[in-house]
């Protein structure tokens, strides 16, 4: 008895030292990895360069940030908070991030739109991988009302994307198009998923952006 017991201690030991360590998970303040899917907010990218337009006005910088981030807000949008007035020819947003392994990964992207239901192809709407053009058919996008109302769609890119080991980026462009009645339009961007099996993946997002509006 007294050796089928010490046997049971015996097992239960190398088994407890067998036993992965947790890692804490990452959250958007740290940047961190979430269960290998790395959500980057369109509302804490850089935004310093970018020029935008919308149905009635033209709005640059943080100014293209919608929504005030509350309780109601965060039951419609990520964070309480999305990108909108896109309407420009040329436009660039870019998410920057880090990978520590090169790999291949899945990009979901979480589009909306106010202009009726979109459907978005590689030669209106861009999307480049560390400066390589990425290839899609299409995607359908549908309208809301207006921004106060907007829903948005997942929209997953049907090719994995390359990451390098180090700094990586996902860009959206919005080339010359007639998705605002025969003008130039674009989709409002809730934010981006990049999902890796293998690597960790971080970034740093600029969480003071929407605090940064209205400031002179």
């Amino acid at each position: 008895m007294k050796i089928k017991k010490l046997l049971g201690l015996i097992l239960a030991g190398a088994t407890l030292a067998t036993l992965p360590a947790f890692a804490a998970c990452g959250t958007p303040e740290d940047g961190g990895k979430n269960n290998g899917t790395l959500r980057m907010e369109a509302e804490y990218i850089n935004l310093d360069d970018a020029q935008g337009a919308g149905i009635s006005s033209n709005q640059a910088g943080v100014a293209m940030i919608h929504g005030d981030g509350d309780a109601t807000d965060k039951e419609k949008w990520s964070e309480g908070y999305y990108v909108g007035y896109t309407y420009a020819t040329g436009l660039e947003l870019t998410f920057e991030f880090n990978s520590d392994i090169a790999t291949t990964a899945t990009l979901t992207l979480l589009l909306g739109s106010e202009l009726g239901d979109l459907t978005l192809v590689p030669e209106k709407f861009g999307i480049r991988v560390n400066g390589e053009e990425q290839t899609y058919t299409s995607f359908s996008v549908y309208g809301s009302a207006d921004m106060e109302a907007a829903e948005f769609d997942k929209c997953v890119l049907p090719s994995p994307i390359n990451l390098v080991a180090g700094k990586n980026t996902v860009t959206l462009v919005i080339y010359e198009n007639d998705y605002k009645s025969g003008a130039t339009g674009g989709p409002m961007i809730d934010y981006i998923e990049v999902k890796s099996a293998n690597a960790n993946l971080t970034w740093t997002p600029k969480t003071d952006n929407p605090s940064k509006r209205g400031e002179i």
